[in-house]
């Protein structure tokens, strides 16, 4: 009857007839044949994707079947839709299968200026001067922020923007906007303030929204010092307020203290790091995963700020420079486990609140060597390590499966500074 069917998943499987849906062990469809991809149920929800431009009514379809089945089916309210990434959502993607783009904002014109109109007013004709490795986040509205990064000439920027993506329009929100990598302005330690702001960062500072709706900015290359930045910076959107956290200032690079296993002190802390966007979010926990040091060196060492205790803990990975790994067996988790140092990789979080790493390279002096394109998981729970995918040496040409397939046998190519959504 079918032309595609997969094994049960908590009383559901997919089914494919002309486009996938779900059916029960009764084979009847409880929910309809009418979506591009369609995943297997776990812990009450599943992944399914469809064409952008028609989700809001795949939403109000599957409320109202959620409502005239709730006595048999209660799973349906659950079900998940996307569309791939925020970066396809942002630049206004209409279809997923076709891979269509549609500008949404911005100039056409290569190193735009940009303009910057009345700070804290949003305008239709604002708009960000053009600049590489900005920092940036998603706010608990759905808004999209950014901040620094350097345009062609090498010149860095401290500016914040928002971007609605309910009016379609930029603000700037703080900052200079000379972008001559201005030195910004610390202020006391722990105290919010409009006049703080950071200085221009670069080159991968890590980023992260925490569960309070607050940005945190970490690390990164400080272009007003020509460094690599310790210092934390908290920015408070309801405040409009920057407060330093903590760090050494404008002081040289620092090298980690990592005290015990796994333990908070107010004394540990990172050291001075660049090219290590992680962005992963765990309740009051923000995590972080080797990058660049203060020696132009790569980390496999794995961290965590408490946002409630203002305190870091060494959680995991080796505290050498360029450490080389060991890759176990594919598939299978191992306490000796350890991806290999890496800057400048991807990443994100599953539904179980697993982190997950996706190629980089490492470092000789300033460039990037040493291609990577292999997949890590880290388990929370058993505080394990596992490789998943790709390969384990360096500079792999990849196996490119067919268009929008997937295929567990195949892999992208190395890639060094993908950007994915912080979670």
């Amino acid at each position: 009857m079918y032309s595609q069917a997969f094994d049960f998943s908590e009383g559901l499987a997919p089914v494919c007839l002309g486009k996938p849906g779900y059916i029960n062990r009764s084979n009847q469809q409880v929910i309809p044949v009418e979506f591009d991809k369609a995943f297997p149920f776990k812990n009450g929800s599943a992944l399914v994707m469809k064409t952008a431009f028609v989700i809001s009514s795949i939403m109000k379809e599957i409320k109202l079947l959620t409502f005239r089945n709730m006595k048999n089916f209660n799973l349906m309210q659950k079900v998940l839709v996307c569309t791939f990434c925020f970066l396809l959502v942002m630049m206004g993607l209409s279809n997923a299968q076709s891979g269509q783009w549609v500008w949404v904002s911005g100039s056409s014109s290569p190193n735009s200026s940009g303009n910057y109109g009345v700070k804290g007013v949003s305008a239709p004709g604002n708009m960000p001067p053009a600049r590489y490795q900005a920092a940036y986040w998603i706010d608990k509205q759905g808004n999209y922020w950014i901040f620094g990064g350097s345009e062609a000439s090498g010149f860095g920027h401290n500016d914040l923007w928002r971007y609605s993506v309910s009016t379609g329009e930029w603000t700037w929100m703080s900052g200079e906007q000379t972008g001559v990598n201005p030195m910004g302005n610390y202020g006391t330690q722990g105290i919010p303030s409009t006049t703080n702001y950071p200085p221009a960062l670069g080159f991968g500072s890590n980023c992260w929204t925490d569960t309070a709706g607050n940005l945190w900015l970490f690390g990164g290359f400080d272009q007003s010092n020509f460094i690599n930045s310790d210092n934390l910076w908290r920015y408070t959107i309801t405040t409009n307020e920057w407060t330093w956290v903590s760090g050494s200032g404008t002081l040289t690079g620092t090298s980690p203290i990592y005290g015990p296993l796994g333990v908070y002190g107010p004394t540990y802390y990172p050291g001075s790091r660049a090219e290590c966007k992680s962005g992963w979010v765990i309740d009051n926990e923000l995590w972080l995963f080797g990058g660049q040091d203060n020696t132009s060196g790569a980390m496999s060492d794995l961290w965590s700020y408490n946002t409630l205790t203002n305190q870091w803990a060494w959680k995991g990975g080796s505290s050498n420079v360029n450490a080389p790994g060991n890759y176990g067996t594919l598939g299978v988790a191992s306490p000796t486990n350890e991806p290999p140092a890496r800057c400048s990789y991807t990443k994100w979080k599953d539904a179980d609140n697993n982190l997950y790493l996706f190629a980089g390279g490492s470092f000789f002096g300033f460039f990037q060597v040493n291609g990577l394109n292999d997949t890590w998981k880290y388990d929370l729970q058993t505080k394990l390590w596992t490789w998943i995918n790709g390969s384990n040496s360096i500079d792999h040409p990849g196996m490119t499966p067919a268009f929008c397939q997937p295929d567990a046998t195949k892999y992208p190519r190395p890639h060094r500074k993908s950007n994915s959504p912080n979670q």
